[in-house]
């Protein structure tokens, strides 16, 4: 009996085709081996909106100028407000005075008739010409605060009880004009607001 053949062994593979061996993996690109360096990290990105918040404070509002003017008013200073005040008050003064010298009526109603008077003058210059004289003469005027407009008859009125009011008060009513008069150095600068001011919502500015 004759014994078999031994099968043929299969034919080696070509040089062309890969072998794979086994538990390799395909590469399919090169992967970052650990330990062979810090990974870039790409800066973050910035975009026009991502501005960091402003906690600035507001600038202060500069009322508009008005209808004709060039550019926006100016606020009135210190000085061009203490001399329309010196020269409406010399006029009031002489009005007072006048009164004052009627016999007996000027004894016991004077101050109450001074009152009313500076009220009234006040009052009436601010209504039909937009400025007392002393605010004419030095080229000034009262505007909203809001929006630099005209302000309304309750905001004249307004003014005019917190200037001249109090000041009948015996004694101590002197003491109350000079420092409303000079209240507007408490506020500062731009805007130079005094008590009367605060009170009306307005502001004075420059205005020809």
């Amino acid at each position: 009996m004759t014994t078999p053949p031994p099968p043929a062994a299969p034919p080696p593979p070509s040089s062309g085709t890969p072998q794979l061996q086994y538990g390799s993996q395909p590469q399919f690109g090169s992967q970052p081996q650990f330990g062979s360096g810090p990974v870039p990290v790409s800066a973050p990105q910035t975009h026009p909106g991502d501005a960091a918040h402003s906690y600035a404070q507001p600038p202060v509002p500069v009322p508009q100028a008005r209808p004709g003017a060039a550019g926006p008013a100016r606020f009135a200073s210190p000085g061009q407000r203490l001399v329309a005040r010196i020269v409406d008050w010399f006029l009031l003064f002489v009005v007072v005075f006048l009164i004052a010298l009627i016999p007996v009526v000027g004894l016991i109603i004077g101050p109450i008739v001074g009152v009313v008077l500076m009220v009234s003058l006040e009052m009436i210059c601010n209504l039909t010409a937009g400025r007392t004289p002393g605010k004419k003469l030095m080229g000034i005027r009262i505007v909203r605060a809001a929006d630099g407009g005209r302000p309304e008859g309750s905001a004249y009125f307004s003014r005019a009880l917190v200037q001249f009011v109090p000041g009948v008060l015996p004694f101590v009513g002197w003491i109350y004009q000079i420092l409303v008069d000079l209240s507007l150095l408490f506020d500062g600068a731009p805007r130079y607001r005094s008590w009367q001011d605060r009170a009306a919502k307005t502001v004075v500015v420059v205005s020809p």
